[in-house]
């Protein structure tokens, strides 16, 4: 939680957890000593990345199911990986995973193996066969000819990585857990067998390999799984990222709320296209390869839980973003780039249309082959159509409701902006001109506010470490 207690810096972010947070924080805050500005005035935020990784949860939960020990969805399948590799040695692990390599290297899953030893070891032999070629067959991109040296010290990139607990609410261990499994599904069936093969029947690594070799086996498993990575890939993944890396204006991660309106546009954008989005072949692909031709009714089952998870994504999008939107913080996107602002203003003033192609100037182009405008955002590091911005801040602010009220400080803004030219993006205040105090204020108040919490749980988190180290939180 990020609280600006400071009167010229009015302003709170936390995530939506709790039952404490947000709007009903500020409301309590009111009763404190030296509380925040009024609750019409403080800026409220919530944590865009908690939000993000929302979607990715609502949407697996509401498609795929909750998963539990009643329950087995797909979830279970990087779960068990992990677990796997916590319950053994981690060398033994990496070597079981190089012993599989090997298998690889010499195995076709074409050609007919023969069997040896006893009838029981042969049954088990064919048995083994049998699921390690349902698994081969499930995909053609695995990482097959991946080598792995148990030996070598570089393990990031590799199948020796240690995959990190795969929770839906944690950052992007989900996509990260998708992907590790996904890429190295016939190894991970190999060494599945060789735990089976060396721990005793009723231990713990014998268990929980034989539950990994069933879960691995479940078509319907793994095609699950390609969406929860097509998503993560096509959607979570680089938004994530921009919400840790980007300074844009601020020079400081976490404090990029004057671009939020934009990259909420971009968010919604890149949902409602991700099901033709070239991430979403290897989902199609792993459905096919189960023997569900197109249209078919099972193919149409796995279609419908894919337009499920996208609705949840899109609702959970609107229910813990459309804040960035609204009449209080959509201000803070005057201080956004050239043609992001000049649209936000237009919209502040209730005009009914856009601005015109003339006032962009230089920014913004026309698409090859349509009547696009569109301009490359250094911010967002890709192009952002401004007609579509417009449209969807309007669909959000509906400037004919009489109740949609702005500050009288961003309608100031705004008619600077519009008809004076001013920059709000320039950190030169200009102490002599007539909108020193309005350029002021926009830096004081909208540009602390932050947009994000990871770097203050960090801190916190390593507050406790020290303190369980019998040192001084404060030091």
């Amino acid at each position: 939680m990020v609280i600006e207690a400071i009167s010229h810096l009015p302003s709170q972010c936390t995530d939506s957890g709790g039952g404490g947070a947000l709007d009903s924080l500020v409301d309590e805050l009111q009763d404190t000593e030296n509380p925040t500005c009024g609750p019409d005035e403080c800026l409220v935020a919530n944590c865009c990345v908690h939000g993000l990784q929302l979607q990715l949860r609502n949407s697996v939960v509401e498609a795929l199911g909750d998963g539990g020990l009643d329950n087995v969805n797909t979830m279970q399948l990087p779960h068990t990986v992990r677990d796997l590799q916590e319950l053994l040695d981690l060398e033994e692990w990496r070597h079981i995973l190089h012993l599989a390599c090997q298998f690889m290297s010499t195995c076709d899953p074409v050609v007919p193996v023969a069997l040896t030893g006893t009838k029981s070891q042969k049954e088990c032999q064919s048995e083994f066969y049998d699921k390690f070629k349902t698994t081969f067959n499930c995909h053609s991109k695995f990482k097959t000819n991946e080598v792995v040296d148990p030996d070598t010290e570089r393990h990031l990139h590799t199948m020796l990585c240690k995959m990190t607990e795969p929770i839906l609410t944690q950052w992007w261990t989900v996509g990260a857990g998708a992907n590790c499994v996904f890429d190295c599904c016939p190894q991970l069936c190999c060494a599945a067998q060789t735990v089976i093969n060396i721990h005793a029947g009723g231990s713990g690594p014998h268990g929980i390999a034989s539950c990994l070799c069933a879960h691995m086996t479940d078509q319907e498993n793994f095609i699950d799984l390609t969406a929860i990575r097509s998503c993560h890939k096509g959607c979570t993944s680089p938004h994530l990222d921009w919400l840790q890396s980007c300074v844009d204006l601020s020079m400081t991660q976490a404090f990029q709320s004057h671009s939020m309106s934009a990259r909420h546009y971009i968010m919604h954008r890149d949902l409602v296209c991700l099901p033709s989005n070239t991430v979403f072949e290897d989902h199609t692909e792993a459905i096919e390869k189960a023997g569900h031709v197109r249209g078919s009714d099972e193919c149409k089952r796995h279609m419908k839980k894919l337009t499920v998870f996208m609705d949840q994504s899109l609702n959970t999008l609107r229910t813990h973003f459309k804040r960035w939107v609204s009449p209080k913080l959509l201000p803070a996107a005057l201080m956004s780039e050239s043609p992001t602002a000049k649209v936000v203003a237009s919209v502040t003033l209730k005009r009914n249309s856009m601005p015109t192609l003339e006032s962009f100037g230089d920014l913004v182009e026309h698409e090859h082959g349509s009547q696009k405008i569109k301009f490359k955002s250094t911010a967002h590091d890709g192009w952002l159509d401004v007609q579509g911005f417009d449209k969807f801040v309007r669909m959000h602010v509906d400037i004919d409701d009489e109740v949609v009220q702005f500050t009288t400080e961003a309608v100031h803004a705004v008619e600077l902006l519009l008809q004076n030219g001013v920059d709000f993006q320039s950190e030169d205040h200009g102490e002599e001109s007539h909108h020193a105090d309005i350029r002021r204020f926009m830096h004081s108040t909208c540009l602390p506010s932050p947009c994000q919490t990871q770097f203050v749980e960090t801190g916190v988190k390593e507050a406790k470490n020290v303190s369980t180290a019998d040192r001084s939180e404060q030091h």
